[in-house]
C-alpha cells in the first residue's frame, strides 16, 4: 500500500482518496482497540506509516479527514510512553506532523503546541530520550515540519530543542583500525562500513550508526534559521561554527551537503543584526568553504557547496568579495571544469573498452549524471556573481570563456552545451549592453541551439533570444529578427506541446513576449507583428519554467487592461477564453508564490483582480465557469476567496 500511494499518480490517487481514507481509518480503529488489548504494535505502525506517507503525498487534499485521524494519533503520542512503544509513538508524531502541513495553519496550531508540549517534556523529565533511541529522529524531524507550520511563533520553544538537535548535529564519527580477518564479523553487526586503504591485512572502519540522524539534525537546524530569521540569532555562531566544521566532515556526504545548504540561510539569519555583522560572519566562513571546494572529492557534494558559495555571495552582496577572491572563485571553477572533462574523457574510454556491460554502464551513467550536477552548479555560482556585479564582471568572465566554450565542442555531452547556454544567459541578463561585446561566440551557438534535438538545449537557447531583446539594447536586433521566424516556427509545429517540446515552446512564447515588450521593432521589420497578437491568446496557458511565466501573464494582463482588440476581441468575445486561460493557470500553479512578494505574487493579483472584474456580471461568468472542468472550477474558487498574495514594496 505504501509502495503503491508513493507510486500513484496524484490526479488517479485523488479519485480514490474517499474509498482509501475511509478504509484506513476503519483499519487505525480497529487495530488501535486490539493494541490497547493485546498490546500488539506492528500493524499499527505500518498503518500509521500509510497514513503519513499519503498525507505527505496529497498535502492540502487530506484536509476534509484531519479531524478523524488526528485524535488516534494524538493518543498514541501523548499516552503510550513505555519504552517497548516508542517506534509507535515515534511514528505517530512523525503522522501527526505531516497531517498537520496538510491544514492551514490556525486549524493545526492548537494540537500543535499540544504535541510540542508533549514532545518538549521527554527532553525536560524523568521521559529524555537518549540520541541513540528509535524514535529520537522521528522527534527531531517533527520539530522541523512542526517549524515550519508555525513560522516564527516555534521560537518559544527554541531553547528545549536546541539542545538534543545540536547533540545529534555534533555527533562524531567512531573510527578503529581492524584486522582483515575480524571484518567479516563486525560487518554483520551493519552499524560499520568498511575500507582498505593499505591494501594490507589492515582495515579502516567507520561506525555509521547515528550519521544519517546527525544528517538530519543540520537539515533541521537549516529549517530554523530559514524560518526563524531574526529569532534564531541567539544560535546563529555556534550553528554557523558547527556547519563550517562539517564541510570537512569526509565520512558522510550527507552531512557536509547539508551544511552546505544550512550556510545561505544562516548568512541571511545574521544579516538580520546588520551588514557589519554579517559581512564579519561571511569572512570567517569563507576560506574554510574555498579550502573546502579544493578538498571535495564526492562531485554531487561539491555540486552543492558552490550552490552554497553562489547563494552565500548574493545574501552578502556587493562587497562580499573582493578582486582577488573572485580570482580565486574562477581559477577554482576552471579547476573544476578541467577535472571535470577529465573524468568524462575516461568515461568515454571505458564505453569503448572489451570489458564494457550493463552493469558497467550504469554505473558511468550515474557517475556521468553526478557530473553533469557539478557543471549545472558552475554555471549557477556564474549566475550568481553576474547577479551581484553586472558587467564588471565581464573583465574576468573573459579569460573564463575559454574554458567555457570546451562545453560547446561538437560531440559532447548535450547537458554540457546546455550549460554553457545557461551561462551565456546569465551574461545576458546581468551584464546589459556590455554583453553584445561577445556575440560573435554566442549567438551561433544560440542559432543552433534552436534546432537542436535535445529539449533542454533548445528551452535555454530560447530564453537566450528572449534576453538579448530585453537587455543588450538595440546592438541585437538583427540577430533577433533572424531568430523570431525559427521561434515562431516551434511555437506553431504541431507536435509544439508534446512531452519533450513543450518547455522549449513555452521559452520561445516567453521570448516572443519579450520581443514584443521590449523591442517591438524587431517582430515590426519582420512583418509579423499583428499575426503574433492575432494568435498569442492561443499559444496560452503557460506553466512549465516558474521563472518566465511572471513575464508572460504580466504581458498577457497588460494587454487586457488596455483592452487590446486582438485579446480581447470584438465585443469582448475573447472574454471566455480569457477566463478559461486564467483559471488554468492558477489550477496549474504557473505562478508559483513567492515568500518575498516577487513578480509573480503582482501578476497573479492582477489577473484575479482581471477575473473579479469580469465576475460582477454574474450571469456571464456563471456560464463561463460551468465550462471548465470540475478541477479547474475549484482551484480558481479558492483563489477568488483567497486574500490577494503578499507584494513587496519596489525598490527606490
Amino acid at each position: 500500500m505504501i509502495n503503491f500511494t508513493e507510486e500513484c499518480d496524484l490526479k488517479i490517487l485523488s479519485k480514490f482518496l474517499d474509498p482509501i481514507l475511509n478504509v484506513l481509518y476503519g483499519a487505525l480503529e480497529t487495530k488501535f482497540k486490539e493494541f490497547q488489548v493485546s498490546g500488539k504494535k506492528l500493524v499499527l505502525e505500518n498503518i500509521i506509516t500509510e497514513i503519513a506517507s499519503l498525507a505527505d503525498k496529497i498535502e492540502d487534499k487530506f484536509a476534509p479527514y484531519y479531524e478523524k485521524f488526528m485524535p488516534y494519533l494524538k493518543f498514541i503520542a501523548q499516552n503510550i510512553n513505555q519504552k517497548e512503544y516508542r517506534l509507535l509513538r515515534g511514528k505517530a508524531i512523525e503522522c501527526i506532523s505531516l497531517i498537520g502541513m496538510c491544514v492551514p495553519r490556525e486549524r493545526f496550531f492548537q494540537d500543535a503546541d499540544e504535541v510540542m508540549q508533549m514532545l518538549l517534556k521527554t527532553q525536560t523529565g524523568e521521559e529524555e530520550v537518549a540520541a541513540d533511541d528509535v524514535s529520537y529522529s522521528y522527534y527531531i524531524n517533527a520539530w522541523g515540519r512542526i517549524c515550519r507550520i508555525l513560522g516564527k511563533e516555534f521560537a518559544k520553544y527554541l531553547p528545549v530543542v536546541m539542545p538534543p538537535v545540536m547533540r545529534a548535529a555534533e555527533q562524531k564519527a567512531e573510527i578503529s583500525v581492524i584486522d582483515e580477518d575480524d571484518v567479516e564479523a563486525q560487518e554483520q553487526d551493519g552499524d560499520w562500513t568498511f575500507m582498505n586503504l593499505t591494501g594490507d591485512k589492515q582495515n579502516v572502519g567507520i561506525k555509521t550508526a547515528g550519521l544519517d540522524e546527525k544528517a538530519d539534525a543540520l537539515d533541521i537546524l537549516r529549517t530554523y534559521a530559514q524560518e526563524l530569521k531574526e529569532e534564531f540569532v541567539p544560535y546563529v555562531e555556534p550553528v554557523m561554527k558547527l556547519m563550517v566544521e562539517t564541510l570537512g566532515f569526509f565520512v558522510h556526504e550527507g552531512c557536509r551537503q547539508n551544511a552546505a545548504g544550512a550556510i545561505p540561510r544562516l548568512l541571511e539569519v545574521a544579516k538580520t543584526r546588520g551588514h557589519p555583522y554579517l559581512l564579519e560572519m561571511w569572512r570567517f566562513v569563507y576560506p574554510k568553504l574555498m579550502q573546502s571546494l579544493s578538498d571535495e572529492p564526492d562531485p554531487d557534494t561539491l555540486g552543492d557547496k558552490l550552490g552554497c558559495l553562489a547563494e552565500s555571495v548574493v545574501v552578502v552582496g556587493t562587497d562580499a568579495l573582493t578582486v582577488q577572491d573572485i580570482e580565486e572563485i574562477f581559477k577554482a571553477l576552471e579547476t573544476d571544469l578541467e577535472e571535470y572533462f577529465t573524468r568524462a574523457g575516461e568515461r568515454m574510454k571505458a564505453r569503448n573498452d572489451d570489458d564494457y556491460d550493463e552493469e558497467m554502464q550504469e554505473n558511468l551513467d550515474g557517475d556521468a549524471k553526478s557530473d553533469y550536477y557539478l557543471v549545472s552548479r558552475v554555471s549557477d555560482v556564474v549566475h550568481h556573481l553576474f547577479k551581484v556585479y553586472g558587467a564588471a564582471l565581464c573583465s574576468r568572465f573573459e579569460t573564463f570563456l575559454a574554458t567555457l566554450m570546451k562545453l560547446t565542442h561538437a560531440g559532447r555531452p548535450f547537458q554540457e552545451l546546455q550549460w554553457a547556454i545557461c551561462t551565456f544567459d546569465s551574461m545576458l541578463q546581468y551584464a546589459g549592453e556590455k554583453s553584445a561585446t561577445y556575440k560573435e561566440l554566442f549567438v551561433p551557438i544560440f542559432k543552433a541551439g534552436l534546432q537542436h534535438a535535445e529539449g533542454p538545449v533548445r528551452q535555454a537557447s530560447a530564453f537566450g533570444w528572449g534576453l538579448m531583446a530585453q537587455h543588450a539594447g538595440d546592438a541585437l536586433i538583427a540577430e533577433c529578427m533572424e531568430a523570431a521566424p525559427v521561434l515562431l516556427d516551434l511555437i506553431n509545429k504541431a507536435d509544439s506541446r508534446s512531452e519533450d517540446n513543450e518547455g522549449p515552446t513555452e521559452n520561445c512564447i516567453s521570448a516572443i513576449v519579450r520581443f514584443l515588450k521590449y523591442r517591438p521593432k524587431i517582430l515590426e521589420n519582420c512583418g509579423v507583428k499583428d499575426a503574433v497578437m492575432l494568435h498569442f491568446l492561443g499559444w496560452l496557458p503557460v506553466y512549465i519554467d516558474p521563472d518566465e511565466t511572471p513575464i508572460v501573464y504580466e504581458y498577457f494582463a497588460e494587454l487586457i487592461e488596455a483592452n487590446n482588440a486582438a485579446v480581447v476581441g470584438q465585443n469582448y468575445s475573447n472574454l471566455p477564453r480569457i477566463i478559461a486561460v486564467i483559471a488554468e493557470a492558477v489550477e496549474k500553479d504557473a505562478l508559483e508564490e513567492d515568500e518575498e512578494g516577487g513578480q509573480a505574487n503582482a501578476v497573479f493579483n492582477r489577473l484575479i483582480a482581471i477575473v473579479r472584474h469580469v465576475q460582477q456580471d454574474q450571469a456571464l461568468f456563471q456560464t463561463i465557469v460551468t465550462s471548465l472542468s470540475h478541477d479547474t472550477q475549484e482551484a480558481l474558487a479558492k483563489a477568488l476567496n483567497d486574500p490577494p498574495r503578499k507584494v513587496a514594496a519596489p525598490l527606490h
